[in-house]
């Protein structure tokens, strides 16, 4: 037996009983169509009694739009926390009638010029290309796109595109403002890797926050993890065996500020009575933690929705939008 035919426009005009230039009118909302209210009323019940669904590939040959942008990311979409950036660009793509279509390409060149070329071949509108942490990455190849391209997480070394990334240099000042604020004055900074941007810029701002006070940060309480439980663990078992420990403690993320948590414990030290510890990411460990760890949030889901809105805006000079990082206060920080 065949499957029944998918329902056609000339279908929805016959059984509304009007022609297909009213229907077609109807169906796609045109704004200055002089239509009776009765009748669009009968093309509207007549395309639910026979569940018409307008041909998007056939509208986007007549508008030469497709209503599809494409998300390439490195690894980001196999990233639970992370996966707020996907969230944020389809809710604003999505408000705009427009998909997503989505590529993970487990930072192989190879694989992402393979997804841009499909996404291509399937007359995207617009390109994101997203990083799970900010770096730069190259934009020779995206150099001659024909379609609008933003830079998610990650910047260029030449100026080509968008790129919208988080304010981390600030991020690393507010950071330590909180903590100077609360009475600390030996806070220690256990950064991530230092080959990594996001822990240089953290670190500047960390810095410039003392400086801002006419205070030199004692560089003994400075150290770079791997931005994994164990690097936070080791390096606070190391700093509070200074003569002169730490009264607080700042983790460049909240993985390494669960390393420190455990650290404190086995030590019989209490967060945040004897040391308070501050992170950095706000992953939803975070606050499941005993204490909740106060953290500085990633604007995860705010870069998504820029990255979105920049395409529909169909925008193609360079700009790099700074977002960023707000405390989130929770139960992990005293003040002295």
């Amino acid at each position: 037996m065949s499957s029944p035919s998918r329902p056609t426009l000339a279908d929805v005009a016959s059984l509304a009983g009007v022609a297909r230039s009213t229907a077609s009118m109807v169906i796609n909302g045109v704004e200055h169509a002089r239509v009776a209210e009765d009748t669009r009323a009968r093309v509207l019940a007549a395309v639910d009694q026979l569940g018409y669904r307008p041909n998007a590939a056939a509208r986007g040959l007549r508008t030469q739009r497709t209503h599809l942008f494409g998300f390439v990311g490195d690894e980001i979409a196999a990233s639970a926390y992370a996966g707020e950036t996907i969230t944020g660009a389809q809710d604003v793509a999505w408000t705009a009638d427009h998909l997503l279509l989505i590529a993970n390409t487990g930072r192989d060149p190879d694989v992402q010029r393979a997804a841009i070329d499909a996404m291509l071949d399937r007359q995207v509108d617009g390109l994101i290309i997203a990083a799970m942490s900010a770096r730069e990455v190259d934009v020779e190849p995206l150099r001659l796109l024909s379609v609008p391209c933003v830079l998610l997480n990650c910047f260029g070394a030449q100026p080509l595109f968008p790129e919208i990334v988080p304010d981390d240099e600030r991020g690393g000042f507010d950071a330590a403002t909180l903590l100077l604020d609360a009475g600390h004055t030996r806070i220690a900074f256990i950064n991530g890797s230092a080959d990594k941007h996001a822990a240089n810029a953290r670190e500047r701002g960390f810095l410039a926050a003392h400086a801002q006070r006419g205070l030199t940060h004692d560089p003994v309480l400075r150290a770079h993890g791997n931005w994994w439980p164990d690097g936070g663990y080791e390096h606070t078992q190391r700093l509070l065996a200074l003569p002169d420990p730490p009264t607080a403690i700042f983790c460049a993320n909240d993985r390494m500020a669960v390393g420190a948590y455990e650290a404190l414990k086995e030590l019989g030290l209490d967060v945040p009575g004897d040391v308070s510890v501050l992170g950095y990411d706000d992953m939803e460990l975070a606050q499941h933690l005993r204490p909740a760890l106060s953290t500085m949030a990633l604007p995860h889901y705010e870069m998504g929705q820029w990255a979105c809105r920049r395409l529909l805006l169909g925008a193609r000079e360079h700009v790099r939008e700074l977002l960023p990082c707000p405390p989130k206060l929770r139960d992990s920080i005293r003040t002295l």
